[in-house]
């Protein structure tokens, strides 16, 4: 998408659209004042073979080049895609009682971890990734590291627990570990059902992040009727209003995953949102350079082919 850091520059695009609606009155006016050849056959000699619409390429041209300056002058700015660099990521994963739920198959905690692998594989450039787990209380497992291998194989390592779920801790472990981290890309991804139980409020641990300007990206997984859970004998629900104030406050985004294959193509999206960044770079030098090429091109043009007739 190109807009433009100048945008008033753009109203003189009203001129070689003047000058187009008024060409044909100038072209019949033009035609009144021609003179007149005495020999008719030397003027069908010189026309011979001359296309009535070619002899308008000049003018054409000149409206281009016209259109081109002026656009360059309302300074086009394009978006450029370029690997990231820099970037450090926290995964947050609920490995609490919850997460055995069945609505998933095999389990929500198998169809997360199998995300965040897909994540993993769309990172690219020297991305750095940690990661935090938490039930009852959060653990850091990995800090912020470039070796992708070794976060992978801890992820896989990974099984939920009979126990409660401390979201908001969560965040604050994930926090501290970009704390300090000025000049680089960061951000928490956390993935749970959003049931907080225990600890710090899940909303404080996002005024946590907010305060050190780390946007959470929340993807709360479950079935918003809650699932049974075999291991424990009980239902557990699935609170959705608290992830998107949590992403909404932070000024992550949040998703849902209704399934394991939205999971899976939510975290792809994820893992190529942190593999590139984009960046708005000034295009007005092409537009330039192009006005500049077709003006070379109209000097021929106009002192051999296209040269009006005397």
């Amino acid at each position: 998408m190109i807009t433009f850091a100048s945008p008033l520059f753009l109203w003189l695009l009203l001129l070689p659209l003047a000058y187009l609606i008024l060409y044909p009155k100038w072209l019949k006016r033009k035609q009144k004042t021609a003179l007149l050849f005495s020999d008719l056959a030397t003027l069908q000699k010189i026309t011979e073979g001359r296309r009535t619409w070619k002899r308008h390429i000049p003018f054409l041209l000149q409206l281009l080049i016209l259109a081109l300056i002026i656009t360059a002058l309302a300074r086009p700015q394009g978006t450029l895609q370029y690997l990231a660099s820099g970037t450090e990521v926290v995964l947050v994963l609920d490995i609490s009682g919850s997460m055995m739920a069945r609505d998933f198959v095999p389990s929500r905690i198998e169809a997360a971890k199998e995300a965040a692998v897909i994540f993993l594989s769309n990172l690219k450039g020297n991305t750095k990734v940690g990661l935090v787990i938490f039930s009852d209380m959060a653990a850091v497992v990995e800090p912020p590291t470039a070796n992708i291998g070794k976060i992978r194989r801890a992820v896989q390592d990974v099984d939920a627990g009979p126990g409660g779920t401390a979201i908001g801790d969560a965040l604050v472990a994930a926090t501290n570990l970009l704390v300090g981290k000025e000049g680089t890309g960061k951000a928490v991804i956390l993935l749970t059902d959003g049931e907080n139980n225990r600890g710090v409020p899940p909303l404080r641990g996002a005024e946590y992040a907010k305060r050190f300007s780390v946007p959470v990206y929340a993807v709360g997984i479950g079935d918003p009727e809650g699932a049974f859970i075999p291991e424990l004998g009980q239902r557990v629900g699935f609170d959705e209003r608290t992830l998107k104030e949590i992403a909404e406050d932070t000024g992550g985004q949040y998703f849902h995953a209704i399934a394991p294959d939205v999971l899976k193509d939510i975290y792809a999206k994820l893992g190529k949102h942190f593999a590139y960044r984009k960046a708005n770079t000034d295009i007005s030098l092409y537009f330039t350079a192009a006005a500049l090429l077709l003006f070379l091109a109209l000097i021929p043009l106009s002192q051999t082919r296209y040269r009006t007739l005397p």
